[in-house]
């Protein structure tokens, strides 16, 4: 009957925890017979071994599961797609500001010199003009305007860029790995939080050097938005939907560039404008990410098996999906190894970065 079977079962647990030692074992035995009108016998353990690998051959893996029972596109998915992968506006804001912040703005010929300005002053040559000879149609237009990086200090704008890429490329590297270890819905939002406050730092700046430094954690938070946003917008989904929504989150970065040069013909000041973004950024994280779930294939291979199969049993419910009257069957975990990679993996090869290889390049450029 079925408290045989029951007895039969929890017999079988306790006989297998105490396999090694034969005198427990048959005490076991003996008492679980006495306490059932059914003797157990070592086929009845057999059996138990069967129903135990049984239960194991009945887990599923993720795809299986998305296929089966949770849907591969479903209202859940692209809900949390599209919020997710919203992230590139923000993104595009803190990235491409530069075009407006940094611009060269309008000037005009101050000097009562027909010869310098020309007729209505025209001139079109800014430096080959004196100081007092010209003037900013509004100072703080931008950040050229506002420090005047002009003629023999123009670099400073080109540079203050390829600060920026040296902290994107870090970011792009670290962040990305962080999705790999703390999980990606922290990574993305970790992202904006740096990029964001950085705009704000370098819009507050009081002169150009600390505008220089604060592009550093700009770049670095906008490199690690789009990676760790890519990878928790597309896991969700199913196998035949990851690549073609994968480039449809482009999308977004062209729908930010549009947005925010509407915005930047309306906001003419380059701090106000970088406020701008910044709270757009703000107001993006935080009425998102409670809504935002963690990737159930991320939890999955970090061990996470209850919260994945949570997160998964809200998404099948969310797309009207008929569960099983038991829930949705376990979860298999990875069978193979996944390495997490590390930006260490870019520089395989020390001697290229010091040593004998690195004086003689340095020989090399300064003859």
């Amino acid at each position: 009957g079925n408290q045989t079977s029951a007895r039969i079962r929890v017999g079988f647990l306790f006989l297998k925890t105490n396999e090694k030692e034969p005198a427990k074992r048959e005490r076991a035995m003996q008492s679980l017979e006495m306490s059932s009108s059914t003797p157990i016998s070592e086929d009845d353990t057999d059996r138990g071994t069967e129903g135990e690998s049984t239960s194991t051959r009945n887990a599923i893996t993720l795809d299986e599961m998305l296929s089966l029972h949770v849907g591969e596109n479903g209202k859940a998915q692209l809900r949390h797609f599209l919020l997710s992968s919203m992230a590139w506006v923000p993104a595009v804001m803190l990235t491409l500001m530069s075009v407006f912040t940094e611009r060269t703005p309008e000037w005009r010929c101050t000097s009562d010199d027909n010869t310098l300005c020309g007729i209505g002053g025209n001139v079109t040559d800014i430096c080959s003009l004196g100081d007092d000879d010209w003037e900013w149609e509004s100072k703080s237009a931008s950040v050229v305007s506002e420090w005047d990086l002009v003629c023999n200090d123009a670099w400073k704008v080109t540079f203050a860029d390829s600060m920026f890429f040296v902290g994107f490329f870090f970011g792009a590297g670290l962040l990305g790995q962080l999705a790999d270890i703390k999980g990606r819905w922290v990574a993305m939002y970790m992202s904006l939080a740096i990029a964001a406050t950085g705009a704000a730092a370098s819009a507050a700046s009081l002169g150009y050097w600390q505008y220089l430094i604060f592009k550093l954690p700009i770049g670095f938070g906008c490199g690690g938005v789009g990676v760790a946003s890519f990878v928790l917008s597309t896991e969700p989904l199913g196998a035949k939907w990851r690549a073609f929504l994968g480039i449809a989150t482009q999308y977004w970065w062209a729908s930010g560039i549009c947005f925010m040069s509407g915005v930047a013909a309306i906001v003419t000041e380059w701090r106000t404008l970088t406020f701008f973004f910044v709270f757009l950024t703000g107001t993006y994280a935080i009425f998102s990410s409670p809504l935002v779930k963690e990737s159930p294939r991320w939890l999955l291979i970090s061990g996470e098996v209850e919260k994945a199969h949570a997160i998964l049993t809200t998404y099948a419910k969310v797309n009207d999906k008929t569960l099983p009257p038991e829930g949705l069957p376990p979860l298999k975990l990875p069978t193979e190894n996944i390495k997490t990679a590390s930006i260490r993996e870019l520089l395989p090869f020390p001697s290229l970065w010091y040593g004998k290889n690195t004086r003689n390049l340095v020989q090399r450029v300064t003859n």
